[in-house]
């Protein structure tokens, strides 16, 4: 697992997210069908939050599909 630290809602991996939560965007993005709309969710976030956290999202998403392929 990533050393990203998971919020309340992702540790018991229902359904409800908190995207103030970065663990909560990533497992949003994990569940999109296109690596497209992932690339967009990500500029946006970066364009409203800036380029750390957007940075910080899409290096856990890389991440974690590694760690899915690997699998």
């Amino acid at each position: 697992m990533s050393p990203l630290e998971q919020c309340d809602l992702c540790r018991r991996q229902g359904g409800r997210l908190d995207f103030n939560h970065v663990c909560c965007r990533v497992r949003f993005l994990l569940k999109m069908p296109h690596v497209e709309i992932r690339r967009a969710w990500i500029e946006y976030w970066r364009r409203r939050d800036g380029d750390t956290i957007a940075t910080q999202i899409e290096t856990e998403v890389k991440a974690r599909w590694a760690e899915r392929n690997r699998a």
